[in-house]
């Protein structure tokens, strides 16, 4: 009942403010709907099993902004319904069920813009790194970003992710968790780079203290873009008793063959391990809402939510067996609203003692149409095959349809 009301005074909230634009120009709305839908044949990649699955989910999104004094907003945005399965119990809107969140206010922050500063506080979204990539930090949580707008432009974060369980620390399960990053980054006509440090500080016992430095740049080398990132882990947890590591790199280049068609490549490489004392990382920290795409890893070619390595990381699709692996992709538009995409990867661990796993080969295709600005239609189909040691797999057949607008 609590949260139903939660939801009826949020729309009623809403539904108000959209009737003051009509007059008041200070509150500007957005958001998006989406639909998808889902049909995978032999999801497992088991020979042995017929695992199939069928499936719809839908979301909403509502944001608005309203500027309070020249360079000043008050900003919030709500997840409604999402990820949310249909059919599923409790799927329906604003009733919870135990795997979807269906009513999420995940930003609510004031920001302040003016020249020589940007301030943003409350609940907020942050991330460092190659703005193609930017996977090794990504944060959307509670805390402060401040950018200081100076030739070489300096961000700095700082994130209370944990209060623990009292205001005051003075028994150790009552001490905090906190994220501190800083990144320093400079652009020019035919260039930009960066650099980067976050970590996470446990107060408690177990000491889980992870952290992350991080290079990153682009430039053009006559017609090809070319990014690039460097990221390097460490730390350690008391509590786990092992050690953080993790060294990964990212290349893409990528150029446009003829007006209507573009073409490029990404190589992925991230050192493993098989010491049972330690754990690789390829990101920091572990996101609290999953569905905000704070990034695309490579080329997201297949329905949101889906990297192009078919796996859940390209960086690590085993813990701790690191990855080795490229693909190869084309951007094909016969027509100003009609976007084809192709794209073939290959995948294998970077350290094979820490797995069975011996290697993925991925191919991929989609088509997206634009029927209006912000609104799409989506069609994706990807066959993936894995060579597992020992085991008989069939290869995964995979499609997906997606229809969104935004506002």
């Amino acid at each position: 009942m609590k949260k139903f009301l939660m939801v009826a005074m949020t729309l009623c909230l809403v539904f108000s403010m959209v009737q003051v634009t009509v007059a008041d120009d200070r509150l500007k709305l957005s958001g998006s709907l989406r639909l998808r839908a889902f049909n995978f044949d032999n999801r497992d990649l088991d020979a042995d099993l017929d695992d199939n699955a069928k499936y719809f989910d839908s979301r909403m999104r509502f944001g608005l902004a309203i500027t309070i004094a020249e360079g000043i907003t008050a900003n919030y945005r709500v997840d409604f319904n999402d990820d949310a399965l249909w059919g599923e119990q409790g799927a329906n809107f604003g009733r919870p069920s135990s795997s979807n969140q269906r009513f999420n206010p995940d930003q609510m922050y004031v920001r302040i813009d003016k020249d020589l500063f940007t301030l943003q506080a409350g609940n907020i979204f942050q991330a460092f790194g190659a703005p193609r990539l930017a996977t090794s930090y990504a944060v959307l949580d509670t805390g402060f970003g401040l950018r200081l707008k100076t030739p070489v432009v300096v961000d700095i974060n700082y994130f209370k992710i944990d209060e623990g369980s009292d205001r005051i620390d003075e028994e150790d399960l009552q001490k905090d968790t906190d994220v501190y990053g800083l990144q320093a980054s400079y652009k020019a006509d035919m260039f930009s780079a960066g650099a980067f440090y976050a970590a996470i500080n446990d107060s408690k016992d177990s000491a889980d203290s992870p952290n992350v430095i991080g290079l990153w740049g682009n430039t053009k080398v006559g017609p090809v873009a070319i990014n690039a990132a460097l990221d390097m882990f460490g730390g350690s947890s008391d509590a786990a008793d092992v050690d953080y590591m993790g060294t990964q790199f990212w290349l893409n280049g990528e150029m446009a063959a003829t007006e209507a068609v573009k073409v490029g490549a990404n190589l992925y490489y991230a050192m493993g391990t098989s010491d049972d004392g330690e754990k690789q990382l390829s990101t920091l920290p572990t996101p609290k809402y999953g569905g905000f795409e704070p990034h695309e890893k490579g080329v997201q070619t297949l329905a949101d939510g889906m990297d192009p390595s078919g796996k859940n990381d390209p960086f690590m699709p085993v813990q701790n067996a690191g990855s080795q692996g490229f693909d190869v992709y084309a951007f094909f538009n016969p027509m100003d609203k009609v976007t084809i995409v192709g794209q073939i990867g290959y995948f294998m661990p970077q350290e094979d003692d820490a797995t069975e796993w011996e290697s993925s080969t991925l191919l991929q295709a989609s088509i997206k149409y634009a029927f209006a600005p912000k609104c799409e239609l989506l069609g994706s189909i990807y066959h993936r095959t894995d060579d597992v040691e020992d085991v008989d797999t069939d290869a995964e057949l995979g499609m997906a349809a997606l229809m969104q607008v935004a506002w």
